[in-house]
Order: structure tokens, then C-alpha cells, then sequence
């Protein structure tokens, strides 16, 4: 069980790269739910980002019909379920 807080109702504002990892739940996850990665002065922005960008582009070719997106968010990186 992972320890990020799922999100509904958290429109999309944008279109990035694909991209997740184990750590994150994205197998949990339904269509249009989202959960944020926060960002801390030990992990900046783009260490994040980066390690979102590899996650995220695992999990899109893993489980076949899904796909995730992500963009930069308040206090980090938010990763949603786009289908």
C-alpha cells in the first residue's frame, strides 16, 4: 500500500511527457484520480521530476490501456490517471 494520498476531482491543466514507479500507486488508481509528489530542498523540483518522468514511463507500458501524465504542482510534481 503506498503511502501517497489518491485525489479526485483535480482537473489536468496541461499535457507532459509519460512516465511512474512501484513506489507510487499507480495501480490503484482510477481514470481521473491524481496523488501529488512533494518537492523538498533535499529533493528538488527536477530530482523529482525526473524520477516521476522514468515512473511514469514504466507504468504507461506496463498495464496495458492505462496511461498516466504529469506536470508541476504547488509544493511538487501531481501525476494523474488519464485512462
Amino acid at each position: 500500500m503506498s503511502t501517497f494520498k489518491i485525489d479526485d476531482d483535480v482537473p489536468f491543466t496541461g499535457s507532459t511527457p509519460r512516465g511512474p514507479k512501484r513506489k507510487y500507486p499507480f495501480a490503484e488508481m482510477e481514470v481521473g484520480q491524481s496523488f501529488l509528489v512533494e518537492t523538498t530542498e533535499t529533493e528538488p523540483h527536477q530530482v523529482v521530476m525526473n524520477r516521476i518522468r522514468n515512473a511514469v514511463f514504466h507504468a504507461n507500458n506496463g498495464k496495458l490501456g492505462t496511461r498516466f501524465t504529469y506536470a508541476p504542482w504547488a509544493g511538487g510534481i501531481r501525476v494523474w490517471r488519464t485512462k
